[in-house]
């Protein structure tokens, strides 16, 4: 039996679910593809995951120890940049279609399902 992922939650469904049992989405059928096999979107969701986390953590640590030694700017700076790195190693996207993971949000087709986006 073929399983894939729910584009909302990544909840793991079967082919013959239409909604998913963890959060409800029931645009999970075919309707969301044009008549040429394109998924009409790319999903977005936020992943706290132990690196996305633990990159500001570290970000607090120079910004404190850099403060005592008289380097604030410096410090605030680096607290800057690691909040920002963290929360954009955060952020997930998801083929409309298939479920399956996405490595940037710009892709221009699902290299698992192999169909094309129309809102790129």
């Amino acid at each position: 039996m073929s399983q894939r992922r729910c584009p909302d939650c990544g909840n793991i469904l079967s082919e013959q679910d239409l909604s998913c049992s963890k959060c409800g989405c029931s645009h999970l059928d075919k309707n969301s593809e044009d008549k040429n096999g394109n998924v009409s979107e790319i999903k977005t969701t936020i992943e706290f995951t132990t690196v996305s986390c633990v990159i500001p953590v570290i970000g607090i640590f120079l910004l404190i120890l850099l403060y005592i030694l008289k380097l604030t700017l410096l410090g605030f700076a680096f607290f800057i940049i690691s909040v920002i790195v963290g929360a954009k190693l955060a952020v997930k996207w998801y083929c409309g279609g298939c479920g399956e993971s996405l490595y940037f949000s710009r892709a221009k087709s699902c290299p698992y399902c192999k169909k094309t986006f129309t809102n790129r």
